[in-house]
């Protein structure tokens, strides 16, 4: 055994676990003419090569015998269409070995590779890519700026698949320690938002909370700081998000970054909006939306018409919320933004449904679908699937119901939406209660409650369910469980409001609709059950002219239905009345009607 093979056997048999590949890596560079070791430092820099590539990054020519024994080595593989590359472990052990010895060659190479690739098709973006990354492992004056304005180019015009490679390839020299700072922390910037887009909450949070230890400058945190707090919002971590907004927001307006600012705004008015503050909601997209417009920010200006359109819509004044949302989705198709196009078709789906008109709801169901599909939008799609089996519930088509909510509920859990796991639950237990099918709806209402603890909308509707099964004392308390959450208080009140009128307490019940009412004024359903609870406290003048008023503002054949009986419980529990039986004669039909007509 020779001299250089024991020293090798030696020197692994007391290398650590972590040292070992090196140790075999120098053993076969050592066993290389100089020529050819060379070449292979040169060609683990770029992540392909080809014999004229190669020759570019070593800065002198490489002949064909050089080259032949250089990709017959093991750990050299044939790279499609472009011809080789180091083998990717390989790659790795070489480049981390000459960054920590020999980092003034490592950028020097670098250097040669970057002026090779930018003498390329730039609009090809492989090669846009490949320039971009080792630019800016070279230090070169211009990459910084140069990776910055591409990826922001590629977000802005929807270049996904580009940006993902490009912060990629960069991410890889991030995560070795040899690209740090602004950067490093940009990469995760823009990575993150494509794993946003894409449903990758996780991945997103890690890349952020990374970057965020970057020592870099002030905006660069506060936009970094602003998507972390996006992805607390997807995430249902409301107080979180409203936490990094609110941090964001301050360092933007100590840097006088007027539209950053307006996007925190914005931002801040959709956790309003989610948690049911609608006022709250309003005020902040009112404030942000002259600004959009003042500034000429389509996409912005459009976001925030949709975001109004919701709380109209949440509201029941689905007048305002279908001229906002056309207005909205004209800019979109405008500027060619597929994604809020899609959101607006399912808004606009949303209020037909609403209006019950069901034929027009699922075509826009079914155009918002396809537009997320073809997106890849997991989330975009799962909510167009529970859109559909809503409306296929309003329509009693059950069985088809179930399975596309449990399409949906897949969906959400692939993505981690625990939250909107737990909605397929709560929809199901709507399904249920509809169909009088107390237990089974109780059921649903609880692996709801179970998935997802913190939402306030499935107690309310498993206190109405109690109220239905007349277990007064279970509906209380997931009454008092939704009045400490403190969110979506009109439906608190209503339920309150349901509770006293069981309990024969008609004044505190009227005085609690009322209340209720104040919060969605245009709300038929809301409106009519005020009447019917100042028919029982004995207002029969003023209950007929609100319910005339209201039935004009109800759409649905089972909202119909839910006041019917609601007037035989009254009469089960307050008696026989003249002014019950007339009310019960007008909603029998109204019943009938909606069955024919429907």
């Amino acid at each position: 055994m020779n001299d250089k093979y024991q020293d090798f056997l030696n020197k692994l048999q007391n290398a650590s676990e972590s040292e070992r590949d090196w140790v075999v890596m120098e053993f076969s560079l050592q066993n290389l003419s100089e020529i050819v070791r060379q070449a292979v430092w040169a060609a683990a820099i770029p992540h392909w090569f080809d014999q004229q590539f190669l020759t570019a990054v070593l800065a002198h020519p490489l002949k064909d015998s050089d080259f032949n024994a250089l990709t017959a080595l093991s750990f050299i593989e044939v790279y499609p269409e472009r011809g080789f590359n180091v083998h990717e472990r390989s790659r790795k052990l070489l480049l981390d070995k000459l960054w920590s010895s020999k980092k003034a060659r490592y950028q020097k190479l670098s250097k040669q590779a970057a002026a090779y690739c930018k003498t390329q098709n730039q609009n090809d973006p492989v090669w846009r890519v490949e320039m971009l990354y080792h630019g800016l492992l070279a230090n070169n004056l211009t990459a910084k700026k140069n990776f910055v304005e591409q990826a922001t180019d590629w977000h802005d015009s929807f270049q996904f698949d580009s940006l993902e490679h490009l912060t990629q390839v960069v991410l890889e020299a991030v995560d070795s320690g040899k690209l740090t700072g602004e950067v490093a922390a940009l990469t995760a910037y823009w990575q993150a938002k494509l794993d946003i887009l894409y449903n990758r909450f996780s991945s997103a949070q890690v890349l952020l909370q990374q970057a965020l230890k970057q020592r870099t400058n002030n905006i660069v945190m506060a936009h970094c700081m602003f998507v972390l707090g996006e992805v607390h919002y997807y995430l249902s971590e409301y107080d979180q998000a409203l936490d990094c907004y609110q941090k964001a927001l301050s360092i933007f307006r100590q840097t006088k970054n007027g539209l950053s600012e307006t996007n925190c705004i914005k931002a801040i008015g959709d956790v309003y909006f989610i948690l049911n503050e609608h006022a709250q909601a309003m005020s902040h997209y009112q404030q942000t939306l002259p600004v959009y417009q003042k500034t000429g920010r389509r996409l912005g200006e459009a976001n925030c018409i949709q975001a109004i359109s919701k709380v109209h819509y949440a509201l029941a004044e689905y007048e305002q919320a279908m001229g906002r949302y056309r207005q909205a989705l004209l800019i979109y198709q405008e500027i060619k933004e597929r994604l809020g196009e899609a959101g607006c078709i399912l808004g606009l789906g949303d209020l037909y449904c609403a209006l019950a008109k069901y034929d027009q709801a699922e075509t826009d169901f079914n155009q918002a679908l396809e537009i997320y599909q073809q997106a890849k939008s997991h989330l975009g799609a799962a909510n167009c699937l529970r859109a559909l089996g809503r409306l296929y519930g309003l329509q009693k088509r059950t069985i088809s119901a179930i399975t596309i909510l449990q399409q949906a509920a897949q969906l959400f859990e692939s993505i981690g939406d625990c939250r909107s796991k737990a909605g397929f639950f709560f929809y199901l237990a709507e399904l249920y209660r509809h169909q009088k099918q107390f237990t089974q709806a109780l059921e649903a209402c609880n692996q709801a409650i179970d998935l997802f603890p913190n939402q306030v909308e499935w107690y309310q509707d498993r206190a109405k369910l109690y109220m239905k099964m007349e277990d007064y004392s279970a509906a209380l308390a997931d009454i008092i469980h939704a009045e400490a959450l403190g969110k979506n208080t009109a439906y608190t009140l209503y339920r309150k409001a349901e509770l006293a009128l069981w309990q024969q307490q008609t004044p505190q019940a009227v005085e609690l609709c009322q209340q209720a009412l104040a919060y969605r004024p245009a709300d038929g359903d809301f409106r009519a059950f005020l009447a019917l609870t100042l028919l029982a406290d004995g207002q029969t003048e003023a209950a007929n002219t609100l319910m005339k008023q209201a039935l004009t503002a109800i759409y649905h054949p089972q909202d119909f239905e839910d006041l019917l009986d609601v007037v035989d419980k009254l009469i089960r529990i307050y008696g026989e009345r003249t002014d019950f039986t007339l009310m019960r004669e007008i909603l029998a039909e109204k019943v009938t009607v909606e069955a024919s007509s429907g």
